[in-house]
């Protein structure tokens, strides 16, 4: 085995075998086959979504950080981001969470702290609204809308999609709304100081979601991946196996699950359904970003995505496991996308044994 780097956070390897080469990646946030398909015989990709649009997703993670200033949708949008009122307190993002937990965990049929598909849940986090002065076991009126923010995607004042928003379950990783760092990251001020504007003095305080938007993407709109129609791959027998965490909030509350499924659906109206063949997405419920979280999350996907290069078994049913102190307590099976894990009604819901992916 052969190790090269390559690509974002991405681990690229050649695996030989007798007459015949085959070239594989193992990444997080990245796609790369969209730009170098005929480079690939078969990729597993989690939280695909950062190099999908990555410019603008910079834009999104910006727009809902308190403390930065970056926010245009709203004649008191930026006093909103500034004043330090809009805050939210880890505790407080706890209690969302609990309260999200105790009105959507059971939709599943499975009361276990982990949301199946969170977009099923309907939640109103105005219901935790204080009713007078502020209080612990409540939000004041900034802080709920901080948290609308995240909720909601970001979008051009036409209302052109930039990026989703986050979904419920994850808020506990919002770590953006508490103002943990006092300014934006390095990397999220640079991809504009330095690609968009090309101004080392650039001030991030003066960020405009419209302008700087398109400045970026036509600017560094080339880092992107953005092809829906990665047929070079497919065309050479290549697989793609696409997963994301349910409870991804990278970065602080940077990157939604939503935008791999944006991803997938997109290849799929582009060039047709019935692509498992070659592509299939799964959802991994209570995994946070490329791994962690409260859910099942350690998957042998590399094992997966080989077998179905090599063997021609296609990953129908992977199992995730959850491991506290070197011991397994809870193991779901993860399905291809649409489909999710149904409990059978009868023996632990901790076995993996005991559910069946269903659409």
């Amino acid at each position: 085995m052969k190790l090269v780097t390559g690509g974002l956070c991405a681990l690229l390897f050649a695996l030989t075998t007798p007459g015949q080469a085959r070239t594989s990646a193992s990444s997080c946030e990245s796609l790369v086959i969209i730009s170098t398909p005929e480079r690939f015989d078969y990729l597993r990709s989690n939280s695909a979504g950062r190099n999908f649009r990555s410019a603008w997703h910079r834009s999104y993670r910006a727009a809902i950080q308190p403390t930065a200033g970056f926010l245009s949708c709203g004649s008191d949008a930026h006093s909103l981001v500034q004043n330090p009122v809009s805050v939210v307190p880890p505790a407080k993002l706890a209690l969302l969470n609990l309260a999200v937990l105790a009105a959507c965990d059971a939709i599943d049929g499975v009361t276990d702290g982990l949301l199946t598909d969170p977009r099923q849940c309907r939640f109103d986090p105005a219901t935790l609204l204080c009713r007078g002065a502020e209080r612990n076991d409540c939000l004041i009126p900034r802080q709920l809308e901080s948290l609308k923010i995240g909720y909601a995607p970001a979008r051009r004042t036409t209302g052109e999609l930039i990026f989703p928003g986050l979904v419920p379950g994850g808020e506990t990783g919002w770590d953006m709304l508490t103002a943990a760092n006092p300014e934006p990251g390095s990397i999220d001020v640079g991809m504009f100081r330095f690609l968009a504007h090309e101004d080392p003095s650039w001030d991030w305080r003066t960020f405009d979601l419209d302008r700087d938007t398109t400045l970026i993407d036509e600017k560094a709109g080339f880092i992107d991946a953005v092809n829906a129609d990665p047929s070079a791959f497919r065309a050479h027998g290549g697989k793609l196996l696409l997963y994301h965490g349910w409870n991804d909030g990278g970065s602080g509350g940077a990157i939604s699950p939503l935008n791999t499924i944006d991803y997938y659906e997109s290849v799929l109206a582009k060039i047709g359904p019935g692509q498992q063949d070659w592509l299939r997405l799964f959802m991994v419920l209570g995994m946070a970003h490329c791994g962690g979280g409260p859910g099942p999350n350690q998957v042998n996907w590399m094992a997966a995505v080989e077998r179905w290069r090599e063997a021609g078994i296609a990953p129908d049913r992977l199992i995730a496991s959850r491991v506290t102190e070197n011991h397994v307590n809870m193991t779901r099976p993860i399905c291809p996308y649409p489909a999710v894990p149904k409990y059978d009604g009868v023996g632990s819901t901790n076995d993996a044994a005991n559910f069946a992916c269903k659409h």
